[in-house]
């Protein structure tokens, strides 16, 4: 059986509810599975980014809970995506106990199934009014 035809579980909810330090170690090489009507598009996890709350500068609750934010402090395992700088969708979970913030950004995916249909999407500006895939390219240093 080859890696890819591996049964894939659903990560549950209580996965998150941990310090957002360790659920990023821990999703990293895990698989991202979207539906996209019939098809699975499944995607490795290959590097995250871990905010750590209303104590973390760069984090998006570092001023406190606001509508916008109000996902990052619970419950975790919740989606939080956000659009940046005029052209790129942001993926994020959740993590920690309801009412305390924190939180995992997915900054890279290595594609593993579904690869024509993500490079559709990702050149399709047509559909700007909602979260494009993520950026499935793979990531070289230099």
């Amino acid at each position: 059986m080859n890696r890819n035809s591996r049964k894939l579980l659903r990560l549950e909810r209580d996965f998150y509810n941990r310090d957002p330090q360790s659920v990023s170690r821990d999703l990293l090489g895990k698989v991202l599975v979207r539906r996209d009507g019939a098809k699975l598009l499944k995607a490795r996890v290959v590097e995250v980014e871990a905010y750590l709350g209303e104590g973390d500068p760069a984090a998006h609750a570092a001023a406190g809970r606001t509508a916008r934010n109000d996902v990052l402090f619970g419950p975790p395992g919740h989606a939080y995506v956000y659009f940046i700088y005029g052209n790129h969708w942001c993926f994020n979970v959740s993590c920690l106990p309801d009412g305390i913030a924190g939180g995992v950004l997915f900054r890279a995916l290595e594609p593993v199934e579904g690869i024509p249909a993500m490079a559709r999407a990702r050149n399709n500006g047509e559909n700007q009014s909602r979260p494009a895939p993520l950026d499935h390219r793979p990531r070289t240093a230099g």
